[in-house]
């Protein structure tokens, strides 16, 4: 008789409430197997989404937005959106002169002795957004920023959206790269005058080419101090940290910034990533500018930008992000 079944016969003698615990062990096995293998999916799931929907490249796009396509050192292609600003002009006259026409109402006309005094700020934000959509579902952030004077380009990371590839720690970095590099050329500015905003996820990457370029301004919301320390908090799957494949270090990279202002916003009632990771982001920075900490008494993971929209833009201003 094999030992095989030997081992079969043996457990078929077993009396269930001893082969109960047998169970429950196959299938943690199972489940931690399945974590393991699923992880890049689970980590980016607005990537999968995106090759389960395919590519929607006629898709109509927001009022004033310009879609261009970046390609990478590794030979990806990406899908990033330029919202510019309206600028803003001096006293002595309005960009646009409002007439009354025939029929009461506005007509919009040019003026033309005002246009050389109208400006807008050299600054421009480069939006990394969260991992569960793309380009588009972030695009409030865009919105913002070009309200408060400020240029902005959201992109999708490879996997994406209309962006070739698929996600991994080193991707997004290369990612980050060449999305920086593309906006310093196509607008002439120095590192100085851009402005990295990342949320949840997208603080990965925003942190990590924050303190490799140098740039002028870091703005994070809802952060985690790194995803490897997030996984080892959480209840169930806490115990597979050590099979994690990525890392996006944010409270080491924040700790590198030596000329860059630093902005961190995060709710306190976050389930996603818990406050107090964002406490610790805010107090790992050693540079040179000015930094800030704004917390959100009523906000959660989704809604941080809403619940800070207000008290945003005087801190903002520390960083000289709005004119």
């Amino acid at each position: 008789m094999s030992l095989r079944k030997t081992i079969r016969e043996h457990y078929s003698r077993l009396p269930w409430w001893k082969k109960a615990p047998l169970r429950v062990a196959r299938l943690g096995v199972l489940f931690s197997v399945f974590m393991v293998a699923s992880q890049s999916a689970q980590i980016f799931p607005g990537a999968l989404a995106s090759l389960i929907s395919g590519k929607t490249e006629n898709r109509k796009l927001p009022q004033g937005v310009e879609s261009i396509f970046v390609d990478t050192a590794d030979g990806e292609t990406l899908e990033a959106w330029r919202l510019d600003v309206v600028p803003k002009c001096g006293e002595s006259g309005a960009n646009f002169d409002p007439k009354p026409d025939s029929s009461g109402s506005e007509k919009h006309e040019r003026s033309t002795a005002s246009i050389t005094e109208c400006t807008h700020s050299r600054k421009t934000a480069i939006v990394f957004h969260g991992n569960g959509g793309d380009v588009q579902n972030f695009f409030v952030y865009q919105q913002y920023f070009q309200r408060i004077g400020v240029r902005s380009y959201g992109f999708d990371y490879r996997g994406f959206g209309n962006s070739s590839g698929w996600p991994s720690e080193e991707g997004l970095y290369r990612d980050a790269d060449a999305i920086v590099e593309y906006v310093k050329s196509r607008e002439q500015l120095t590192a100085d005058d851009l402005v990295l905003v990342g949320i949840s996820v997208g603080t990965g990457p925003a942190a990590y080419a924050a303190a490799k370029h140098g740039v002028g301004a870091l703005v994070l919301f809802s952060p985690f101090r790194s995803l490897l320390q997030l996984v080892k908090e959480m209840t169930f799957v806490g115990f597979l940290h050590p099979f994690l494949l990525f890392e996006f270090p944010v409270e080491q990279y924040v700790a590198a910034l030596e000329r860059t202002c630093l902005v961190v916003v995060h709710g306190k009632v976050d389930t996603v990533i818990p406050f107090s990771h964002g406490e610790q982001v805010a107090a790992a920075y050693q540079g040179t500018r000015a930094s800030a900490f704004l917390p959100s008494e009523s906000a959660g993971h989704n809604d941080i930008l809403f619940k800070t929209a207000t008290a945003l833009p005087p801190i903002l201003a520390q960083c000289d992000i709005r004119d």
